[in-house]
């Protein structure tokens, strides 16, 4: 609205806008579309992810599903889980979509309580860290290199102060340290832990009456 503003003033005061001028503005606007577009993938898988929690009931089942629809929508290039135990040693289960051999590798480390120094401070600070390189800030991270030219985003899941575990995506790099990335994110990743939440009360309630 502003440059269009800015430009109709110009036009009336018979100021003639330079190329230059012009074409600024159209790569701002191509970089907005580019951003609501983005947005809008995140808000379908967020759909789709909560449509998930009314019908799976296997823990493995739901975290593997989450990890396709992150990708599947295009929202994020990659998107791994790892959940821990209470006592936040070791991963006892994870999943993964977007990745190849490398994901072995830290599902190996983190399943030994061996958990790179972003996954620690992720659980520690339980508060989403956002990662402009990867590849530099990440070394001790077998994932690193997959992250090329791109940021990441690491968030708990947590729902009533219960850690169950930690989500990381991948995502394009101008959006890493945007306001409504991050919220939708965050929004994203407390969905996931509610859905853990409840998979987890169902699994007792159902071994309580059986």
């Amino acid at each position: 609205i502003l440059c269009f503003t800015e430009l109709f003033f110009r036009l009336i005061m018979n100021e003639k806008p330079s190329y230059e001028y012009l074409q600024s503005r159209v790569t701002e606007l191509e970089s907005l579309e580019e951003k609501h577009s983005h947005i809008k993938k995140v808000i379908v898988a967020t759909k789709n992810i909560n449509k998930l929690i009314t019908h799976i009931t296997d823990k493995q089942i739901f975290i593997t599903k989450v990890c396709e629809i992150l990708t599947e929508s295009l929202g994020y290039y990659n998107a791994w889980i790892a959940l821990v135990n209470k006592e936040q040693t070791n991963a006892y289960m994870t999943a993964s979509s977007g990745l190849s051999k490398e994901f072995c590798e830290i599902e190996q480390m983190t399943m030994n309580g061996a958990f790179p120094e972003k996954m620690q401070r992720v659980l520690k600070e339980k508060k989403l860290i956002a990662i402009e390189n990867p590849e530099a800030e990440c070394l001790d991270c077998p994932l690193a290199k997959k992250y090329f030219n791109r940021s990441g985003l690491s968030h708990p899941l947590e729902f009533n102060g219960e850690l169950f575990g930690v989500l990381s995506v991948s995502v394009p790099r101008q959006y890493y340290n945007d306001n409504d990335e991050q919220t939708l994110f965050s929004e994203l990743s407390n969905d996931i832990a509610y859905g853990l939440h409840k998979l987890h009360n169902d699994g007792m309630l159902h071994r309580f009456t059986k």
